[in-house]
């Protein structure tokens, strides 16, 4: 602290020890056994000198004088000293100082026939307030003082009491010093030229803590041989704060200066002296001047604001602006010939924005402008759609949509949407709905009643949020004639397997009139197949292969399917039948090899069963060969063609002419078994020159028969 009552608040205090010494010397000099004498009332300590707080003072009333001789009275007979003859007690009351705002305590010494009293009670009265009696301990009674009370001299009075001993009593005061203070001051700005007004603020506390704070007033003063104040006096806020506005003198030097703050004390807290320091330095040769330009900016959207700034007439090339939007001030931007530009990120409010834009550089005076800059609402992108997207007179369907940010907005906007007319006598259609989270939306709508077929568009009002701005687009569909409510017959179908079949479902309306238009979907054994609706029918043809499935064709048996019908302008209607797949018969074509042979002889029986003509299986399964009624050798399978040979011993039993043999067809599966005679002729056995003649004639047979076959 800067004070300068130090020097005589020490040199009071060490008066007042001196003082307080004597005093309890004198008090103390009164011989035992003799009686009290009530002192005079102690004398003040000098108010010019002020003790240090917290300084203990033993300043008792000064010690009794005995009193002066008297004439010798006549010798009264010597008694016994009697044995219940009370004890002499002697108070005395030490002198205190209490800093203001802190506790602190009186003391007061006490003595029983000349020795430290350990028994009994002493009643402190502070002026007329009676304070709780206080035990006396090794010839003291100590009473603590709560913090609280004003500064000032304050009477004591204390009064001892205790059984067996007579009481006494003591009489001084004590002091409630002022509290030391804390100051503090500076000047705003800390740099300032000559002739310039700032500020010198500051506040003033408790030098140390205590119960309350300084008020009072502070003052601007000089100090010198003009000393005097500068100022009115400021009062102290509640918090001790203070401001001054001060204009520097127009012949102050560059360098460092002070000015004085005087704070006058207010009885509790003393007073105080002491400075601000701020250095004066000199005005810039060139002048500045900053213009700003007035921007707008989208909300959502990152933006600059523009400054213009010249020295002397000339675009600067140096220095900084500093940006200040609101109360919030941005980084400095670098000066480029003559503009300063802030990137200003998204994020604002929409609204308008105050900013201030100041200007510095080395040797030049700085110079600032203000203005505002705003931020308005952004325009939003937006999707709106019927479900379904055709619809009819009095129906209710629903416009499905969103609402977002255009790209490069990274907002989203809020609020909400609703159906609206954009006709002439334009108005809501319904409730508004809230947007989601991701801008989407949903309304239900019901298309009125006298909706003619065609276009139709329904207007959609996004309402705004105060971020975006409201906003109108529209959904479209069409709307159609009334389904017309249908009947689909399906027929029971067969076919042979292998073949072509065909399925038929008819359409028609309620009163029966054939439908021609839309199509119907046959569904048989997983597959699909599509027909347009002609005069009330629909067919489609089926073949085993393209309805098998999993690269099998199908197979014989009975199977369902459905047709289901759909076309604009009709219901959907749909009929299931059964379609039966039955075996197909087979032919077996087979020959005899050689054609003549004699009884006995091993011939061979080749040949192959396929499918009747028109018919693009291929039957599988075995042949069995029956001569005479009787399983010969086991069955034999068909090749992937349907081809066969079967050897066998002609019966010796045969006689010579035309001989047959059975030849029995087993399907596996889709082809029904049959069964097929084979002739043979059965020749005489003959000499050597028989078989030979007999060969050559087999040969020339075999020759043209072949090419009779081709």
């Amino acid at each position: 602290m800067n004070g300068i009552d130090d020097t005589r608040r020490r040199a009071g205090h060490v008066r007042a020890l001196s003082v307080a010494a004597a005093a309890v010397a004198l008090s103390l000099a009164v011989a035992p056994g003799a009686q009290a004498i009530t002192p005079p009332a102690t004398p003040e300590v000098p108010t010019a000198q002020e003790v240090a707080p917290g300084t203990l003072e033993s300043i008792s009333t000064p010690a009794a004088t005995p009193r002066a001789a008297t004439p010798a009275a006549p010798e009264a007979p010597v008694l016994p000293a009697a044995s219940d003859a009370a004890a002499v007690s002697k108070t005395a009351f030490a002198y205190q100082v209490i800093e203001y705002g802190r506790a602190g305590q009186l003391s007061a010494s006490v003595t029983v026939d000349g020795a430290p009293a350990t028994v009994g009670h002493a009643v402190f009265t502070i002026g007329d307030e009676a304070q709780a009696p206080v035990t006396v301990r090794d010839g003291h009674a100590v009473l603590t003082v709560p913090a609280g009370r004003a500064g000032g001299y304050y009477p004591v009075t204390v009064s001892y009491s205790a059984d067996g001993v007579e009481s006494s009593s003591a009489s001084g005061r004590f002091k409630v010093s002022e509290a030391g203070v804390k100051p503090s001051a500076a000047f705003q700005p800390g740099e300032f030229k000559a002739g310039e007004t700032v500020k010198i603020v500051g506040k003033i506390v408790a030098e140390r803590a205590a119960a309350g704070g300084p008020a009072g007033e502070v003052q601007l003063w000089s100090t010198g041989v003009n000393a005097g104040p500068l100022s009115d006096p400021v009062a102290l806020a509640a918090n001790g704060a203070y401001e001054f506005d001060w204009v520097v003198p127009e012949d102050a030097k560059p360098g460092l200066h002070r000015v004085w703050v005087r704070y006058h004390g207010d009885g509790n807290f003393t007073k105080s002296n002491f400075y601000a320091s701020g250095t004066v330095v000199e005005a810039p040769a060139a002048t500045s001047e900053t213009v700003y330009e007035y921007q707008a900016i989208e909300y959502g959207r990152a933006g600059q604001l523009q400054a213009s700034v010249t020295v002397d007439g000339a675009a600067a090339t140096s220095g900084e602006v500093v940006f200040t939007i609101g109360d919030e001030a941005q980084f400095p931007v670098a000066v480029r010939e003559g503009q300063a530009v802030l990137e200003v990120p998204a994020g604002r409010a929409v609204g308008y924005h105050d900013v201030t834009v100041a200007y510095s550089a080395d040797g030049v005076a700085p110079s600032e402008a203000s203005g505002r800059y705003k931020v308005f609402e952004a325009d939003v992108d937006n999707t709106a759609t019927f479900e379904p997207g055709e619809f009819t007179a009095g129906e209710t369907v629903k416009v499905v949509g969103n609402v977002t940010a255009e790209p490069g907005n990274e907002q989203v906007p809020t609020g909400q949407v609703q159906l609206w007319d954009n006709g002439p006598n334009g108005g809501a259609l319904g409730a508004p709905a809230n947007l989601g989270e991701d801008g989407e939306y949903e309304l239900d709508w019901t298309v009125p009643e006298d909706a003619k077929p065609g276009l139709h568009r329904v207007g959609v009002r996004y309402l705004g949020d105060g971020s975006f701005r409201r906003w109108n687009f529209y959904a479209e569909g069409r709307v159609v004639e009334a389904a017309q409510t249908v009947t689909v017959s399906a027929s029971a179908a067969a076919m042979t397997y292998g073949t072509t079949g065909e399925l038929v479902a008819t359409v028609a309306t309620e009163d029966g009139q054939p439908v021609t238009g839309g199509t119907v979907t046959f569904v048989l054994n997983g597959r699909n197949a599509e027909a347009e609706v002609v005069d009330g029918r629909a067919t489609v043809a089926v073949t085993t292969e393209a309805f098998g499935s999993r690269g099998w064709a199908l197979n014989h048996g009975g199977y369902w399917f459905n047709a289901a019908f759909s076309g604009e302008g009709y219901t959907d209607a749909n009929a299931s039948a059964k379609l039966e797949v039955v075996k197909a018969d087979v032919q077996v074509e087979a020959a005899i090899t050689p054609a003549k042979f004699k009884a006995g002889e091993k011939v061979t029986v080749e040949g192959r069963v396929t499918a009747l003509p028109g018919n693009e299986g291929q039957p599988q399964g075995t042949i069995r060969l029956v001569v005479d009624g009787e399983n010969i050798g086991s069955a034999v399978r068909l090749a992937g063609d349907g081809s066969f040979s079967v050897t066998f011993t002609a019966p010796k039993s045969w006689k010579p002419g035309t001989q047959a043999v059975q030849l029995t067809f087993d399907s596996n599966a889709n082809f029904n078994d049959t069964t097929a005679d084979v002739e043979g002729t059965v020749v005489k056995a003959g000499g050597v020159i028989g078989r030979v003649i007999r060969g050559i004639i087999d040969l020339i047979w075999s020759i043209f028969g072949g090419l009779l076959g081709r």
